[in-house]
């Protein structure tokens, strides 16, 4: 699937061959779909250990698939913030995942979650955000989906 950017002075498409570009343009954020979407509308799930991230900062992206033809749906552990998202109208798949564990075997067991979230939606587009998203996403999504976009903002260095 490729997206194209209306903005075509965009750095990030002229490095990125026009093929996706992610950017908010003047807060806004335009694509124009380069196929038709005849099936079912085509299922877009987006990722994050959090609903609170998707909400502040991908609410925008969403919005912007959708009025073109998207269905998207929102995988994230519930809080205050999944209400929100559910009431623009976003599907949601609870994934529970607990975010400060570290027990293998409570960390496989959101990768196996995860992998039955994607079975059983069809995703043709799976967006991981957060660092457990894109790493067990990534395994969960190698059989079901058609396209897998990884983004992550988490690596941040702490000196002193």
């Amino acid at each position: 699937m490729d997206l194209l950017c209306q903005n075509y002075n965009c750095p990030s498409c002229d490095a990125l061959d026009s093929s996706a570009c992610f950017n908010l343009h003047d807060s806004q954020f335009r694509v124009a779909p380069l196929f038709s979407v005849k099936q079912k509308r085509a299922r877009v799930l987006f990722v994050s250990n959090t609903s609170w991230y998707l909400y502040n900062f991908r609410r925008h992206l969403c919005r912007a698939l959708r009025d073109n033809g998207f269905n998207v749906v929102i995988v994230s552990p519930r809080d205050k913030y999944t209400d929100l998202l559910q009431g623009e109208g976003f599907e949601y798949c609870d994934w529970g995942l607990d975010r400060k564990s570290l027990n293998p075997l409570k960390e496989l067991l959101s990768i196996y979650r995860l992998a039955k979230i994607y079975r059983s939606s069809g995703p043709m587009i799976v967006h991981h955000f957060t660092i457990k998203a894109c790493l067990y996403g990534t395994i969960a999504a190698k059989a079901s989906a058609e396209s897998i976009i990884n983004s992550s903002a988490d690596l941040n260095s702490e000196s002193g």
